[in-house]
């Protein structure tokens, strides 16, 4: 029944509305004003929503709110805002419901689209509150980003005001972003749509709704279609510069494929949400349970075989799993109907019987792996191994060469590599290998090699970046460190598409800051882009990098120097060399990429005394950053390498065995290494 219409008291803060003192505004909406307020019998902090004065003279909105109240009683879930009390005072109405800490989607949204772990995460829960509201038979009709919340525990959905059990309802021209007024008489049992009147929100309404079909499940899944499209691309499906020409872009349009506008999201998730947002509600997810699910499953996969960069309609990576490198293609093509992606096709690189390997690196085109692979006896040499193949071949045979740290030609018919104090280079079909230059690098922290035939490399510890011609010269300073922001390191530098411009790695001490910058060859200048544990290289328009141990590809212009968006993360748990400022890591123009896991990356060295068989004696000590080792002539003390997080770089120590004090020897900025 309804009741009478008195004036609605007034509602500010200090006033009180039945036992809840109220505290401060929290927003409004078509359907209430909410404030935050105090339980003064539990002293607990809720949530209080009530009618607006220009509201409540209205029986039909009066009527609404009623059915809100009844509608989220009805539904208790994680995902589906608590409600605690229902009541009238002096003619004002209100809900009270739990106080949830944290933003809208919409206001999250306004900072661009949201990881893939976020959106399948979020987008589950929107899917799981809403499967348990239509399982007690409720619509909620007007689901978009404003009436989502995210908290630190996860997604709840709000605002049941236009949510119904049955009922249908006419279109009606309207204002195109947000809610329509209500027009003409209803009753207890009418629908609360009468006539003349649409509800929701233009954005987010299914065909059906703007048809002037009756709202079921079904019409919820459409409205979650379009808010999962805005979570991953940052845009709205659907987009119209009047009302007419949204309405018809509703209807008829289809929009781009979340792979069209953000290239890192896996298509699986297009397929989802394009069946969300089938203009036939038959055609759609029949349940909200199913698109949980689904979305589900993608999480799933992707921890399993983690989603990773989209070249047209194949996607290829390489990843280094336990030291041993391996191989996955991923065909990713979809049509209108349901489909499951292939599984990826996983096969293990391992090193030549009787060898080590360290740096792999794709090559420019995808097809090819190259390593270093050597003996106890410190033999090494350069391998290859076509992607695909089962075998490596050797493609240097001077035994006394010791190559490090490869990089690739832009042709793929040329491998470089450092070798004390030379940068060479070899044919990856094998031959002899040719000097670039001589003295000219102590160890290096990488090199690139440009389409017009610069390389561009790291020298050594404390030193900035240089080039040479790949054809061999005298190497030329690039950039120059700035000792008045104590950097160290610029190195691991990779070029853009134009050759002239590069992007690189620049530590300083003593905190060990890795930033990532945009340099020139034809300039001095430089440009800050971002900070990162690592650099992984420039993907078309992204530029990859590894931070807090997984990789992200963030949309990068690099005619203007600007990075844009947020970044997305493409794969978890990615190893990061925290002493060289290096992941290993690798792309391909195809989408390729090479990378090792972090879970088997570790380094842990146990120092002590061992019997002829290998069992431990007595332990001395163990340490994850010590290299080296060395036992002096008496057996009394050991020498080492040791990483000194403070500056970031290696000295000399000493362990004194009988004491158990180990003491630096050695200072300075440089590295030093190996003692004897």
């Amino acid at each position: 029944m309804m009741r009478a219409f008195t004036d609605p008291m007034s509602v500010s803060p200090g006033s009180r509305i039945g036992p809840y003192e109220i505290i401060s505004p929290l927003g409004a909406g078509g359907m209430g004003e909410v404030w935050r307020a105090r339980d003064t019998r539990l002293d607990r902090s809720v949530a209080i929503k009530v009618l607006p004065h220009d509201l409540a003279a209205n029986p039909q909105f009066r009527l609404r709110f009623e059915r809100e109240a009844k509608a989220i009683s009805q539904l208790n879930h994680p995902n589906i805002c608590t409600l605690h009390d229902v009541g009238e005072d002096n003619g004002t109405s209100y809900l009270v419901m739990e106080l949830l800490e944290g933003e809208t989607l919409a206001d999250r949204l306004s900072r661009g689209p949201l990881p893939l772990v976020e959106v399948l995460r979020y987008g589950t829960q929107i899917a799981d509150g809403l499967d348990r509201a239509h399982r007690a038979g409720i619509v909620h009709r007007d689901l978009k980003p404003g009436n989502i919340m995210i908290t630190r525990g996860g997604a709840k959905l709000l605002d049941f005001g236009l949510a119904k059990a049955s009922g249908a309802h006419v279109i009606t021209p309207a204002a195109a972003d947000g809610e329509t007024e209500m027009k003409g008489k209803t009753s207890d049992r009418a629908p609360l749509t009468a006539e003349g009147t649409i509800i929701g929100t233009f954005q987010y309404m299914a065909p059906e709704q703007l048809e002037g079909e009756p709202a079921d499940a079904r019409t919820d899944i459409f409205a979650l279609g379009a808010v999962l499209y805005e979570m991953a691309t940052g845009h709205r499906a659907f987009e119209g510069k009047t009302r007419t020409s949204l309405i018809a872009a509703i209807v008829s349009a289809q929009p781009p494929a979340i792979t069209n506008v953000q290239p890192l999201a896996p298509t699986s998730l297009d397929h989802v949400i394009a069946t969300c947002l089938a203009k036939d509600p038959d055609a759609r997810w029949q349940s909200a349970h199913d698109v949980a699910q689904e979305l589900r499953w993608i999480e799933t996969s992707a921890a399993a075989a983690p989603a990773t960069l989209r070249a047209s309609s194949r996607l290829w990576m390489t990843i280094a799993v336990l030291g041993v490198l391996v191989a996955a293609a991923l065909a990713a093509l979809y049509t209108r109907e349901r489909m499951r992606p292939h599984e990826p096709v996983a096969f293990s690189i391992l090193p030549p019987r009787g060898y080590w390997f360290q740096g792999p690196l794709i090559a420019p085109d995808g097809s090819v792996v190259a390593f270093v692979a050597g003996q106890q006896a410190g033999e090494r040499g350069i391998w290859t191994r076509r992607v695909g193949s089962v075998t490596a071949t050797r493609i240097t045979a001077d035994a006394s060469m010791l190559p490090t740290n490869l990089f690739w030609s832009p042709d793929a018919k040329w491998i470089g590599f450092f070798d004390r104090g030379k940068i060479m280079k070899v044919p990856t079909q094998g031959g002899t290998a040719q000097t670039i230059c001589t003295g000219c690098v102590s160890y290096g922290d990488g090199a690139a090699w440009s389409r017009s035939g610069t390389i561009l490399f790291s020298p050594k510890f404390a030193e900035g970046l240089f080039r040479v011609p790949a054809s061999g010269g005298t190497p030329v300073r690039v950039t120059s460190l700035d000792h008045t922001r104590r950097e160290y390191l610029h190195g691991w530098a990779q070029f853009v598409d134009d050759g002239d411009r590069f992007v690189y790695l620049d530590r300083t001490i003593p905190d060990q800051t890795n930033e990532i910058y945009e340099g020139s060859l034809s300039s001095k200048g430089r440009t800050f882009l971002t900070k990162a544990d690592s650099l992984v290289g420039v993907w078309k328009s992204y530029l990859l990098f590894v931070r807090d141990g997984a990789m992200y590809g963030q949309r990068f212009d690099s005619a203007k120097m600007q990075l844009s968006g947020e970044p997305r993360k493409i794969i978890d748990e990615v190893a990061y060399d925290e002493d060289s400022a290096h992941s290993g890591a690798s792309v391909a123009a195809n989408g390729a990429l090479l990378y090792l896991p972090a879970a088997n990356s570790e380094w842990k060295v146990e120092v002590g005394w061992y019997d002829r068989n290998g069992r431990m004696v007595e332990k001395l000590f163990d340490d994850v950053s010590v290299r080296n080792l060395v036992l002096s002539p008496d057996d009394t003390k050991i020498a080492m390498t040791k990483l000194d997080p403070k500056k970031g770089a290696f000295d000399i120590y000493v362990y004194d065995i009988a004491r158990g004090v180990r003491s630096k020897i050695t200072g300075g900025l440089a590295n030093h290494h190996a003692p004897v």
